[in-house]
């Protein structure tokens, strides 16, 4: 029998009540809790009626006694059952169908009633065809609702809301539901022993007590949008599920910790290197819930993954699925080194990286590589040496990959000023300056130009360094007067274009002097400068290129050393400019003793034509001897043989990172270097403004209180370039076509750049009298 109301199921409810007892139960089902709450608010308020509930017939955690709930039914004359469907729908179908069997078979003495919750389709199919049976079912036509789901728990507190206790505490709880409850809270959380897969067959979705992950969703549905179950650990979903239980939400959580829910990349650095491993997790896991970084290399880095762990090897990784010509490259190749910097080194993913890159790239690996870490500055070194390149295409790779390797191959002009190089010499300065450039991208290139050899070999005899000023000599001429002297061994005239840069970056003034040590180019003869001044000495450069056991040439034959070379001068340059910034000195002034050549271990030949009785001490590059060798590229000083070509001496020792001793370009031209902090404003000013006209000719001086390189004057149209004293901070012009007795207007210019200095003067003739004889 089917209704379509309560109304009229309780009316026929009443009809049955009112008749002679058919001697069976009569069964009501409804099919939503809306329809169940009105049926049980109604027959509950019959008094007429005993209701037994079938979870009074239940104990501890046990199924109910069914039979005990029949015997008690028999008991009264009127009564209503409640309970047994959600009971046996527990253990399944095949239960729940052998229980209303049992049920709707019994002979009772009175009259019984069973109400029942989504059972229409099972009384359809196995008794609505019995008509003996059919009369004893009363099916409520409404809409069908879903069951609720049961969540077991170990104990009360694993829940974010309110429990239940064990099978009786469940059974109760489905006996009193309604609409208004299912919708409020279609989870029931029970204390249960049990796991749920003990329940496999039921027809409620039960969730086990460790599924703490369905908690989570359920409450935070900023979550449940994004995340998946397989995003933690159990542990973990657990540890969030304790964080939360003060948050409605999970973007209070993620405020309440850090501020609010954008910009989390604000609390990388803090979080990954100082907080848990939860801590972390839950940071990822906030930054891909709210969508960070949109755009950008960290949103590009977080997109589809799954963990924490797999986020952070994406950042590693993801660039190399990023192709050059992509617009987005060169931005997000600047953000991963940022990023990268934020989160604790990983050397291993580092290393897959790099050997990544390196095989899907070939070549052009280098623009996937930085300077930050050892296995990118190796494996940079080693793409490098592995290709053939022009010096345009290993400047633009440095460029790309490092701030410190494009300061050092910035060109170093040698000049008559920084040189004191004059007249037929001064072709000299312009061979340094192509030498010592040829000779950096050489050095980076790790190799040597069949041309180059050439040159070193005509320069081995002919040993140009002897025109210029000995260290000696200009160390006398250096005033002492609030001067701090450093002393860095063997830094060579190649990092003086490095030197120039970071004074440049560090608010500094470089005024460098070129100079060529002693022969042989070895500390213990070059050193005289320690006895006017006293030095605060720098060994660090000197340790790394002989007794370094990293960069062994036998064992790395990659000038990765260049990158910590670089790193030692940098650190002395700031600590100089932290000195004279707070004013422990006027300047400072850097000594060496002497260079070193890489190219010379490159080279790796001996000098067949003779074996000296000393093996080479300083790998092969000099020798003590009592006379000449008579060698046409070996020099003969200070009772040493010294070769001046990229040989050793046969039977020297093989150097190992680089070599001093000889007399090539780079192991005897050293620099003198002296430093000084910018002034905040550059000045200039006219040594006068009245300038007389003398001998044909009128001199202007222009005055810095800084040093000038190329200083010019423009008047009216015309340029005049200036000559520069030797301090370089006053330049000289002889302003040949502005003659006349005048005033004029000079602007000062360096090089192509208009200074906005603007300068009035006037020139002044001497005016003949004649006596009048008055």
């Amino acid at each position: 029998m089917h209704c379509n109301s309560i109304e009229s199921c309780l009316s026929h409810i009443g009809e049955f009540s009112n008749s002679s007892s058919m001697g069976y139960p009569i069964v009501v089902d409804v099919e939503n809790y809306a329809d169940y709450a009105s049926l049980r608010t109604s027959l509950c308020a019959d008094a007429s009626k005993a209701c037994i509930r079938v979870s009074d017939h239940t104990h501890g955690n046990g199924f109910p006694d069914i039979l005990g709930v029949l015997e008690a039914a028999d008991k009264a004359d009127n009564s209503v059952i409640w309970g047994i469907s959600q009971s046996s729908m527990l253990k399944g179908e095949e239960a729940l169908v052998s229980d209303l069997r049992r049920i709707i078979d019994r002979s009772v003495r009175g009259h019984v009633f069973v109400v029942l919750t989504h059972c229409s389709g099972l009384l359809d199919k196995y008794f609505a065809r019995d008509p003996r049976r059919d009369r004893r079912i009363v099916v409520v036509d409404g809409k069908r609702c879903d069951l609720p789901t049961i969540r077991f728990v170990r104990k009360g507190d694993d829940c974010d809301g309110a429990h239940v206790d064990g099978m009786k505490g469940l059974l109760k709880k489905l006996e009193d539901m309604s609409g208004e409850s299912m919708a409020r809270n279609p989870v029931i959380s029970v204390v249960m022993p049990y796991d749920a897969e003990l329940f496999g067959r039921s027809k409620y979705a039960i969730q086990d007590h460790g599924d703490v992950f369905v908690v989570l969703v359920d409450k935070y549905v900023e979550i449940k949008r994004v995340a998946d179950k397989s995003w933690a650990s159990c542990e973990q979903w657990e540890w969030l599920r304790w964080q939360s239980k003060s948050h409605a939400d999970f973007s209070s959580l993620v405020a309440q910790r850090w501020g609010s829910t954008r910009d989390l990349c604000q609390q990388i650095d803090d979080v990954f290197h100082n907080q848990s491993s939860n801590e972390r997790w839950l940071l990822w896991l906030a930054m891909r819930v709210f969508g960070e970084g949109s755009g950008t290399y960290l949103g590009f880095s977080l997109d589809q993954t799954t963990s924490c762990e797999a986020w952070i090897r994406r950042v590693y990784h993801a660039l190399a699925d990023v192709a050059r010509s992509d617009s987005r490259f060169e931005s997000f190749f600047a953000q991963r080194l940022e990023l990268l910097k934020l989160l604790p080194a990983n050397s291993t993913e580092m290393q897959f990286y790099c050997q990544s890159v390196a095989e899907r790239y070939g070549k052009d690996a280098v623009y996937y590589l930085s300077d930050s870490t050892d296995h990118e500055r190796r494996q940079w070194m080693k793409t490098i040496d592995e290709n053939d390149w022009t010096d345009a295409e290993i400047e633009k790779a440095i460029a790309h990959a490092s701030r410190e390797l494009s300061y050092y191959i910035e060109p170093f002009v040698f000049d008559s000023y920084n040189s004191h190089l004059k007249n037929d010499n001064i072709s000299l300065a312009d061979d340094l300056t192509c030498y010592f450039n040829r000779y950096k991208y050489q050095k980076i290139r790790n190799c040597i130009d069949d041309d180059f050899i050439e040159y070193v070999d005509k320069y081995a005899i002919e040993r140009p360094y002897n025109k210029l000023r000995c260290r000696s000599a200009v160390t006398r001429t250096i005033d002492k007067e609030g001067v701090q002297a450093y002393f860095i061994d063997a830094l060579g005239a190649e990092h003086l274009g490095y030197i120039q840069a970071k004074c440049r970056e560090y608010g500094m003034i470089s005024d460098i002097q070129i100079v060529r040590c002693e022969l042989p180019s070895i500390t213990s003869i070059n050193k005289e400068f320690k006895e006017r001044f006293e030095t605060r000495d720098v060994k660090e450069l000197d340790d790394l290129k002989h007794h370094s056991t990293i960069y062994l040439y036998e064992r790395c034959q990659l000038p990765i050393h260049l990158f910590e070379e670089l790193k030692v001068i940098d650190k002395e340059l700031r600590n100089i400019r932290d000195l004279l910034r707070s004013h422990g000195a006027q300047k400072a002034v850097i000594f060496s003793d002497h260079g070193a050549s890489r190219l010379a271990v490159i080279y790796r030949h001996e000098n067949e034509k003779i074996e000296l009785e000393e093996k080479g001490k300083h790998s092969g590059r000099c020798c003590r001897c009592e006379q000449s060798p008579n060698l046409d590229q070996a020099a003969y000083e200070n009772g040493w043989a010294v070769l001046a070509n990229y040989e050793r001496f046969k039977g020297g020792n093989k150097a190992q990172v680089e070599v001093h001793g000889g007399a090539s370009l780079e192991e005897v031209v050293v620099p003198i270097v002296t430093l000084t902090l910018r002034p905040e404003k550059v000045e200039y000013r006219l040594a006068d403004q009245i300038v007389k006209y003398s001998q044909g000719k009128v001199t202007l001086a222009l005055c810095c209180n800084m040093p000038m390189n190329a200083p010019r004057i423009q008047i009216e149209g015309v340029f005049y370039e200036g000559a520069l004293d030797s301090d370089r901070r006053t330049a000289r012009f002889d302003v040949d076509q502005h003659t006349k007795a005048q005033a004029y207007r000079a602007t000062v210019w360096e090089g192509n750049t208009n200074t906005g200095q603007v300068f009035d003067f006037v020139v002044e003739r001497k005016t003949k009298q004649r006596d009048l004889g008055l």
